[in-house]
């Protein structure tokens, strides 16, 4: 690139279709020398300081997890150069440039409150009343409730957790508490599984050849490809840590590619145009990672229904209070989101007559979209609780409503109906502008710009409703 333009308001007419800004590049020509540039930029995370917010949980003993500062490696290397020159003297010149972008940053996994998640049930109720029963009965007020209160400074989200173990004593039929602990604790080191560092890259790949033609004295003409390849396994989460299971983080894929011509014409001394044509295809799509280990046993297969398979090969997106998503994330998969293809062709005349500079020109866009994005396509359980969470994956219908038995999930969510749509749009411009010099230190611009788009037939319709079968184009 060889400069930018930023115009943030009160910009020509020329420009259109921007709400807030305008951002105009010109980017860099051959000559009849050859010049050349290189560059390297390294950055590595080991240099920087901990993110304290970022942090791992393990179990350093049966029924104890320890949640504790953790560092991932971030390493970032951008390297890349142009070189530009004569391919016919004073005729023909070259411009070509790459840039290549590195990132190795594993993402962690976390859940959203690590303390209240992992925190496990008291193993013995011996010194809380010795039963469950003493432990809820009565609900307020309860001393043994306020003595695991107080046992520590999670007290509080310990309660929660013994209570939990004593809804599945009751829901599963466990002989007694102990065992009803044990169960909870084994649901908490399985989904430990879940969470912990995850492998996650980002690479980016731009070429840019350019060619630049002096046909005459009169004609000058350019032409330009842009291509841009972006990959990131497991990059469409971002963040140094993520409330996202291992296998949730999603992949993220960018293919643009983008070629420009140009003709600039030279009339006369105070008239000439300039004609330009563009053709570019951005598509960009995303898709879920393999699924984990722990999915595979528990939402693709599970020992409960022996001999069954999910037949989508994925798992549904299951999410639990104060913890984390697991499986495919709601907004996969989008298998084109977009895949938009451009067809622009724009022409400007540009006239000095005096003290007045004007400007007249067209524009004219067709752009065709295919955009395909099922939300909740493979399903979406929401649980309140780690106890109801782990009476689904333990046993069928242990919750009660109404005096029958249902799941516990708190609600299920699942998307039907068309993966995507494809539809075309045809936009249209005309401007006119007048730079009017009326003194040496005041000048007055005067434009105006019109712009029309077309937009497609409904591609839905409900007949119940008149609105929706027609879409105006303004």
């Amino acid at each position: 690139m060889q400069e930018f333009q930023v115009n943030t308001s009160n910009y020509s007419s020329e420009y259109g279709r921007a709400a807030g800004a305008v951002i105009n590049t010109v980017t860099k020509t051959g000559s009849n020398q050859f010049h050349g540039e290189a560059y390297f930029y390294d950055r590595d995370n080991e240099w920087g300081a901990t993110n304290p917010f970022t942090r791992l949980t393990t179990q350093t003993s049966p029924g104890v997890f320890t949640s504790a500062p953790y560092k991932p490696k971030d390493v970032r290397k951008i390297w890349g150069g142009g070189i530009g020159g004569p391919i016919l003297k004073d005729r023909l010149f070259f411009f070509f440039a790459v840039d290549r972008y590195d990132r190795d940053f594993p993402g962690t996994a976390v859940p959203g409150s690590p303390s209240a998640f992992f925190a496990a049930p008291v193993p013995d109720l011996t010194p809380y009343g010795g039963s469950c029963q003493a432990l809820t009965t009565p609900v307020s007020n309860n001393p043994n409730q306020t003595a695991i209160k107080n046992s520590s400074s999670n007290g509080a989200n310990v309660l929660t957790a013994t209570l939990g173990a004593c809804t599945l004593m009751s829901r599963l039929g466990k002989p007694d508490y102990g065992s009803a602990a044990q169960t909870y604790n084994n649901g908490l080191n399985g989904l430990l599984a879940e969470l912990g560092p995850v492998a996650r890259k980002g690479q980016a790949t731009i070429f840019l050849p350019k060619v630049d033609w002096t046909i005459n004295s009169r004609n000058h003409a350019s032409f330009e490809v842009n291509r841009m390849r972006w990959a990131s396994p497991a990059g469409i989460q971002t963040q140094a840590s993520n409330t996202f299971g291992i296998a949730s983080f999603g992949n993220d894929y960018v293919r643009d590619s983008w070629g420009v011509a140009k003709l600039y014409t030279s009339f006369t001394s105070t008239l000439s145009n300039e004609s330009r044509f563009q053709y570019g295809r951005d598509l960009e799509f995303e898709f879920a990672q393999p699924s984990s280990a722990y999915e595979q046993a528990n939402f693709i297969t599970s020992p409960l229904f022996p001999g069954y398979t999910n037949p989508l090969g994925l798992s549904p997106d299951v999410f639990i209070t104060n913890g984390f998503d697991m499986g495919v994330p709601t907004f996969l998969q989008r298998p084109a989101f977009p895949d938009e293809r451009r067809t622009q062709f724009a022409d400007t005349v540009s006239w000095n007559h005096g003290r007045h500079s004007f400007k007249f020109g067209v524009d004219y866009a067709h752009t065709r979209d295919l955009s395909q994005n099922l939300r909740f396509q493979y399903g979406s359980f929401s649980y309140s609780s780690l106890a109801n969470y782990f009476s689904d994956l333990n046993a069928i219908n242990t919750c009660t409503t109404s005096g029958v038995k249902v799941p516990c999930y708190s609600n299920y969510q699942q998307a039907f109906g068309p993966l995507g749509f494809e539809f075309n749009t045809d936009d249209y411009a005309f401007f006119a502008e007048d730079n009017w010099r009326i003194l040496p230190r005041f000048t007055l611009n005067i434009g105006v710009r019109y712009e029309y788009e077309k937009l497609p037939d409904p591609i839905l319709p409900n007949p119940a409703v008149r609105q929706t079968q027609q879409l105006p184009s303004d």
